[in-house]
């Protein structure tokens, strides 16, 4: 094993630590309890790498159940996090499932930096929340 092998898992961890970063301040900031910060984002970052990682010797058909897997089970969790909680954040599931699918991006060597590029967009957009929210409502017919 060399440095080569853990590269793709330290794209992985960055891209959920950048994610999980903007989520865990937008928990704070709203004053909310949520499911999902920092250290989770940065999980599912790397599960998705190590999913990525695993299709190599399992096939694609691996990757294909993985996502799927873990799309059901982010949907489980929202549906939970909604009875509990009582408070709809939608984004905040489908943020799980991009970040779970730029980690797997990671973990494939010519999809490093279109996975990194996709983060910070992704991160990016769920930043400005405030601002895309006021242009929105500025629209009108």
């Amino acid at each position: 094993m060399d440095f080569a092998d853990i590269y793709p898992f330290l794209v992985a961890l960055l891209i959920g630590a950048l994610i999980g970063t903007e989520r865990q301040r937008r928990l704070v900031e709203d004053k909310v309890r949520g499911v999902a910060g920092l250290r989770t984002f940065i999980l599912i970052s790397l599960l998705g790498c190590l999913s990525s990682t695993l299709a190599v010797h399992f096939g694609s058909g691996f990757a294909v159940a993985s996502i799927a897997v873990f799309t059901l089970l982010v949907g489980v969790g929202y549906a939970s996090s909604v009875s509990t909680l009582g408070r709809v954040d939608f984004t905040a599931a489908v943020a799980a499932v991009v970040t779970f699918a730029l980690g797997m991006l990671a973990g494939i060597p010519d999809s490093m930096l279109l996975a990194v590029a996709l983060s910070i967009i992704t991160t990016w957009v769920l930043a400005t929340r405030t601002v895309t929210h006021r242009y929105v409502e500025a629209l009108s017919e």
